[in-house]
């Protein structure tokens, strides 16, 4: 058995979505005994940190110090489940900063929450997860928002109803020719065109 760690990089950007995919994200890791790194981007306003922001983070950047403390809660819900850490990037956009992390880290997969935007607005706006499977070089796992998995305790629908047979496919041949028709259609065969 090999002793080569698999790392896992699970986007968070405390959305609902977010949560799913980190569940999602724990229970392979504990599964395959992997190391999750918990990656959150925080909007830079034209500034791009693409290194780990440590605890000395300057004052004027309020949403990445409270991004950490965020992290650090829910590592310590993780609690010793499994091997984890932090990273925390400024970037202008999400999916730059993600691929950034990607390319820092090298993960052997990147799990990330669907977005849930309304369909309308994500063929406008398009979707972060999407884009980020497209560019990505590792594979990407997008898990659906907590509003699909309803979909699973929905009954099952009836199947189909089999067309009734109007008649057997006979092969015969016409003067050296040879085609198919039907037969059982009113009192000769019919030929298929």
């Amino acid at each position: 058995m090999s002793t080569v760690k698999m790392h896992l990089l699970v986007g968070i950007d405390f959305s609902e979505s977010s949560n799913v995919a980190l569940a999602q994200a724990v229970a392979l890791a504990t599964r395959l005994g992997a190391r999750l790194h918990l990656g959150y981007i925080a909007h830079g306003d034209g500034l791009v940190a693409d290194t780990d922001l440590g605890l000395n983070v300057p004052k004027q950047f309020p949403e990445i110090k409270e991004a950490r403390v965020k992290l650090q809660r829910l590592l310590s819900k993780l609690e010793s489940k499994v091997d984890s850490e932090i990273h925390v990037r400024m970037n202008k956009s999400a999916l730059a900063g993600m691929m950034g992390l990607i390319m820092h880290l090298k993960p052997d997969m990147v799990i990330v929450g669907s977005n849930g935007k309304r369909m309308l607005k994500r063929a406008l706006l398009g979707s972060v997860s999407a884009e980020l499977a497209q560019r990505s070089p590792v594979p990407v796992v997008i898990v659906p928002g907590p509003e699909r998995e309803q979909l699973l305790h929905q009954p099952v629908p009836p199947p189909e109803p089999e067309l009734p047979a109007v008649g057997r496919a006979v092969a015969h041949t016409d003067s050296g020719t040879s085609g198919f028709g039907i037969a059982g259609i009113g009192s000769g065969e019919v030929p298929l065109r």
